[in-house]
């Protein structure tokens, strides 16, 4: 699915950079020079309200289904799983050893598919929110970085 999507940068609440994955082919487009307001609206953040609990650890590429109220905000299954980085990126940056302290930077894709659009927000357990505004019922995705046990999601708005 994953190489169906154009990648968009955006920033969590906490200003941490993350990317929203958008369906190639689907613009809608804003009157502002003909900005691609899907692009725009996907990277916004939004308000947040009462965020509904879940227990969303890393894990494999399978997809899994929700708990009832997170299906009746719109999601219908997701996956969680941790990105394999190239070896490059894997190496302390230069003049670092590995007994210094070095810890490779963690990736992570978070799949969704939805039954309706609807702004979407995931809580993180570092207590970092990421956002996605869903156009339309169809599958979406989230790159991400976090530390060691900040990668689970507690949290669906």
């Amino acid at each position: 699915m994953t190489d169906q999507l154009q990648w968009v940068h955006a920033s969590s609440f906490k200003k941490v950079p993350y990317q929203v994955g958008i369906k190639k082919g689907e613009h809608l487009t804003s009157p502002r020079k003909g900005d691609d307001l899907q692009i725009e609206l996907a990277a916004k953040s939004t308000a947040h309200g009462d965020s509904v609990h879940v227990d969303w650890p890393v894990g494999d590429k399978t997809w899994k289904a929700p708990a009832r109220e997170v299906q009746e905000l719109g999601i219908s299954r997701y996956k969680l799983y941790e990105l394999p980085l190239p070896a490059a990126r894997r190496q302390p940056p230069q003049g670092m050893l590995e007994a210094e302290g070095y810890v490779p930077p963690t990736y992570y894709m978070l799949e969704f598919t939805t039954t309706t659009g609807n702004t979407f927000s995931f809580h993180m357990q570092n207590g970092d929110l990421y956002d996605y505004f869903a156009f339309s019922d169809s599958d979406h995705a989230i790159r991400y970085r976090a530390v060691p046990g900040g990668e689970r999601i507690i949290g669906v708005i």
